[in-house]
């Protein structure tokens, strides 16, 4: 079996993660923001389903979390609106 410690595996994950940040990196400065705020895999669903506006894409998150999480229902509330 396989481990990410072999040399293999090192340069895949290495290679991985460098094309990751270098998709992030391409993203215009506001939906990088919110990539840094909600993940990359949060952001990259909405973009993948057409969302695609910075504005849009956070008031989906802000919905989903505020009506999921008390702990985020509070977070948002305390945050300037955007």
């Amino acid at each position: 079996m396989r481990t990410f410690e072999q040399p293999d595996n090192r340069e895949f994950m290495e290679n991985k993660r460098r094309n990751r940040f270098a998709t992030i990196d391409a993203l215009p400065a506001e939906t990088r923001a919110l990539v840094h705020e909600y993940g990359y895999t949060v952001v990259r669903a909405l973009l993948d389903v057409g969302v695609t506006r910075p504005r849009n894409i956070r008031h989906i998150v802000e919905t989903v979390l505020n009506e999921f999480s008390p702990i985020a229902r509070d977070v948002f509330k305390t945050r300037p609106a955007h």
